[in-house]
């Protein structure tokens, strides 16, 4: 993922770790998540920024199992969910 071990993510480096978590599906998800966590383009994503948009994104909402196995306490986010 960080190919040059800077501790800092560029789009080629968040690409590839989507394909290998297998979250990108199509290339308009990239798209939207980029937008999300790098909206001015700058090509410097920290890996705080991306494991929050992973999770805020991944968590399923409402009515699922939480871990402790009790249904309707899992994590909602305000985010919609784009992986189905």
């Amino acid at each position: 993922m960080d190919g040059d071990r800077n501790g800092i993510l560029n789009e080629d480096e968040f690409r590839e770790l989507l394909i290998q978590m297998r979250v990108l599906n199509k290339e308009e998800d990239l798209i939207v998540l980029l937008q999300i966590v790098d909206p001015y383009n700058n090509q410097k994503m920290t890996y705080s920024e991306v494991v929050h948009l992973l999770s805020s994104h991944m968590i399923p909402a409402g009515g699922d199992q939480d871990l402790s196995g009790n249904p309707g306490d899992s994590l909602s986010t305000t985010q919609p969910h784009l992986f189905n």
